[in-house]
């Protein structure tokens, strides 16, 4: 019983980490540094795109490490990485859903902002502060 779950969970996730993967190594190889370089010349905007990035391209945490890894070597600071990762996590469909069947609109759309919201000051102030 125990293996027939953990290959079922390995065949739903598998596919959302090798995308991961692929997207990253795509990032790393093709994505030239001199515009993560500009991104990050504007204090202020960066965090705002990499919370706007999170929140409309969310795959899972597992398949987007790879991919803020990469953002990350390219010269991506790291509270922006965070950012990608805490607001993707929080505010994508497969967690808002459940969060909207058992507790309505008004909690999910309050939920989903604090989460955006929270994740995009601890990410401006691991930018300063690191």
């Amino acid at each position: 019983m125990a293996g027939t779950n953990a290959w079922a969970l390995a065949r739903e996730l598998l596919p959302w980490i090798v995308a991961g993967i692929l997207i990253g190594a795509t990032v790393k190889t093709w994505l030239p540094t001199a515009w993560i370089s500009a991104l990050e010349a504007r204090d202020w905007l960066t965090p705002v795109l990499a919370l706007s990035f999170a929140t409309l391209l969310y795959a899972d945490s597992l398949g987007s490490l790879p991919l803020v890894n990469a953002l990350l070597q390219k010269g991506l600071g790291p509270g922006n990485g965070m950012i990608l990762l805490i607001a993707g996590v929080g505010s994508n469909i497969a967690t808002l859903g459940p969060i909207y069947r058992e507790m309505g609109t008004r909690v999910a759309i309050l939920y989903a902002c604090c989460v955006m919201t929270l994740a995009l000051l601890l990410g401006i102030l691991w930018n300063l502060f690191l």
